[in-house]
């Protein structure tokens, strides 16, 4: 079984915009694969997303390298990294569009 930290290792192996691409597609094929899904789209964007989300833990620098390879951006924060404050409002402002 594939863990969180296992796909966080494969993130921080990619160094060019052809293997984020490629990463994404693995993963999102093996995401259809497992839970026989078939809407491909639908779960490519959800691992971009997710992706996204995951640049959050790293550092600033690290942050935006990792969103600019794959081309996306954290679903709550977006390109930006926020102070501590700000993280804990976007929190509670996403929580309560839920």
């Amino acid at each position: 079984m594939k863990t969180i930290g296992d796909f966080m290792s494969e993130i921080d192996k990619v160094t060019t915009p052809e293997e984020a691409t490629a990463l994404v597609d693995a993963e999102a094929k093996r995401i259809c694969e497992h839970e026989e899904r078939t809407d491909y789209a639908n779960v490519r964007s959800i691992v971009l997303s997710n992706v996204g989300y995951l640049s959050g833990y790293y550092n600033s620098k690290r942050m935006g390298e990792i969103q600019q390879l794959f081309r996306t951006a954290h679903p709550i924060f977006g390109r930006t990294v926020p102070t501590p404050e700000e993280a804990l409002e976007a929190g509670k402002k996403a929580a309560a569009q839920q």
